[in-house]
């Protein structure tokens, strides 16, 4: 009975290092997102500090109209 219970942890201890690396790329690359929708927003503003038009940060940013008129 005792082997039993060593390999029910075992599995279990591997489930668990099996879902805390998923875990982990899942949050890298939605870092990897947000992180670049920040980059996004950031150069749309200092485009607009520069006076560049609506359309024209619109077209380089990647963002729509509205989300930079939101800025």
């Amino acid at each position: 009975m005792t082997d039993l219970l060593y390999v029910k942890q075992v599995v279990y201890d591997k489930g668990i290092r099996r879902g805390e690396r998923h875990g982990l790329r899942r949050g890298k690359a939605l870092g990897k997102v947000e992180g670049a929708a920040d980059a996004k927003r950031e150069m749309a503003k200092a485009m607009l500090a520069l006076g560049d038009s609506v359309e024209k940060v619109a077209q380089v940013s990647g963002l729509s109209e509205e989300e930079i008129r939101a800025l």
